[in-house]
């Protein structure tokens, strides 16, 4: 009887960062999140990032279903930027 391979992350982690060393060891985590998040299981993870791994100019996130997280761009709003926004909608 076929069994699903062992969930070995550190494992996957360290093949991927030492074949691809311009690959981002927090990426590839993120990465991993995603995926078993959006329901992968964890032998078309360990299938999928090698294949992408190695393609030339190829980046973790190119994995087909990968979601990158939000990214915040910037600084957070001030307090004076808020009141001068509510000043000028007239929210106050």
């Amino acid at each position: 009887m076929p069994r699903e391979p062992q969930r070995a992350t550190a494992e996957l982690v360290h093949l991927l960062t030492t074949t691809r060393p311009d690959w981002r060891e927090h990426e590839i985590r993120q990465v991993i999140a995603s995926l078993t998040t959006t329901g992968w299981s964890w032998a078309r993870i360990l299938a999928s990032l090698p294949r992408t791994a190695a393609e030339t100019d190829s980046r973790p996130w190119d994995v087909p279903g990968a979601r990158r997280p939000n990214r915040v761009v910037g600084t957070p709003p001030t307090e004076e930027w808020r009141s001068v926004r509510a000043a000028m909608t007239g929210a106050g």
